[in-house]
């Protein structure tokens, strides 16, 4: 059934995220909103889990939320990829919008092992490069 929320909630920006991930060989087992119980607590549901190599991958899709939101979503992202798949689970934070603070966010986002992704517009504006160029790159070591 169709719903307002799939719009103005941003799950067709998940819809998207995840649908290029399951076409991109680097990914398999590619989950969208999986659930999961965190001990006694209730039910948690993440954005987008995968396997990349032998590690989990997990996603977390933004759409549109600025300043202090997407700086929480990455320590957030952290602590949640870190409890469901060790110190080597791979974390990606999609964006949806161009954030106006992309600079401090890629140095928020470093030492946490978190890498942003999303069109290249959002981090070059002149860029030609294709949509989600980020999952196609190696990653370091």
């Amino acid at each position: 059934m169709f719903r307002r929320e799939f719009l103005g909630g941003g799950h067709w920006f998940e819809i998207l995220v995840w649908d290029h991930l399951r076409r991109n060989p680097r990914f398999r087992d590619v989950l969208w909103s999986p659930r999961e119980t965190i001990g006694d607590s209730a039910e948690v549901e993440e954005d987008i889990l995968a396997v990349e190599g032998y590690n989990l991958a997990c996603v977390s899709c933004k759409l549109g939320t600025t300043g202090a939101g997407l700086l929480s979503a990455i320590s957030d992202l952290d602590a949640r990829a870190r409890h469901l798949g060790g110190s080597r689970a791979a974390k990606y934070l999609a964006l949806g919008a161009s954030p106006q603070n992309i600079v401090d966010l890629l140095a928020h986002a470093r030492p946490y092992g978190v890498r942003l992704i999303g069109d290249s517009r959002t981090f070059l504006p002149a860029a030609t490069r294709s949509p989600f160029e980020g999952f196609s790159a190696p990653r370091p070591a």
